[in-house]
């Protein structure tokens, strides 16, 4: 298996591919490959006297839209989402395929009339679904809400980035929620997706030593400099930051944080180094996932 698993990821690195996602396999088998939890969700149970928001000030027109509207409306709201990022990943590759016409889409439009939010649903065994919630102004968001709290349904389930705030704008703290790994993958060829990823500038330049066991390529100095990284033959005399390609790949979309994984003994450096890898990672994650 250790030969089979190796000789895809040298096929797949050989076609030109940088990262691989996997399906759900158990990821403690994975790990010994160097795969890890990329980007994670949380899913909230919520009964119906649970909806309620601290407070509520938005003038946002909220309405149900068709089939073809809905369509039109969600890709302005994407496109204007995704324009800054490197890629985006929906949720609709993540859940069971459901035509549109089991889809209910609510839309927000502004005081404009232009379209700031929306929120796709659906119903199922008296439990209100929310996969996928987009917006871009705030005031969407709660007025979205806000809307669909009133449908009837016994028990809402909504699904959101781990860090998404949202939760926390709700009057009542006491929600059971449960993390969930929804993407798994491995970046294939490190040097070619180091040199395209949107680093921050930090004042000075930062060396990686990254050991990568299944995939003996990936494993080497690489120094961040200026907004950018690229593999190098050494790192001189400088102090380097020694991290497995597999929790590198978790930092650099922002699964994980630095401090608490040198903490816990899986970056080692010296804390100057560690900060000026939390400062050189994009401040927002580098991809639009909804």
């Amino acid at each position: 298996m250790d030969r089979q698993m190796s000789g895809l990821l040298e096929e797949w690195r050989s076609q030109g591919c940088h990262l691989v996602f996997f399906d759900h396999m158990p990821l403690s088998f994975k790990r010994k490959y160097g795969v890890e939890t990329l980007i994670r969700a949380r899913e909230w149970r919520m009964a119906p006297e649970c909806l309620y928001l601290r407070s509520f000030n938005s003038s946002c027109e909220v309405f149900e839209a068709d089939g073809i509207s809905g369509k039109y409306l969600s890709k302005q709201i994407v496109r204007k989402l995704s324009g800054h990022r490197t890629c985006l990943i929906s949720s609709d590759d993540l859940t069971e395929h459901k035509s549109a016409a089991q889809y209910s889409l609510f839309a927000a439009n502004n005081d404009k009339g232009e379209a700031i939010g929306y929120m796709k649903c659906f119903m199922a065994d008296q439990k209100l679904h929310i996969k996928e919630w987009a917006a871009i102004s705030p005031k969407a968001k709660p007025a979205l809400w806000n809307k669909i709290r009133t449908l009837p349904a016994n028990e809402l389930i909504l699904t959101l980035q781990e860090s998404d705030s949202f939760p926390y704008q709700l009057k009542n703290p006491f929600l059971s929620s449960r993390q969930l790994p929804v993407f798994i993958g491995k970046i294939i060829n490190l040097p070619d997706f180091m040199a395209v990823f949107p680093f921050n500038n930090a004042e000075s330049p930062l060396y990686l030593q990254v050991t990568d066991s299944s995939l003996p390529a990936n494993s080497g100095i690489y120094c961040i400099e200026d907004g950018k990284g690229r593999a190098v033959q050494s790192a001189g005399c400088r102090s380097v930051v020694s991290v497995e390609s597999s929790i590198l790949a978790a930092l650099l979309f922002k699964s994980l944080n630095p401090g608490m994984l040198y903490e816990a003994g899986y970056i080692k450096g010296s804390p100057h180094d560690v900060r000026l890898l939390e400062k050189a990672l994009p401040g927002e994650k580098p991809y639009c996932f909804l």
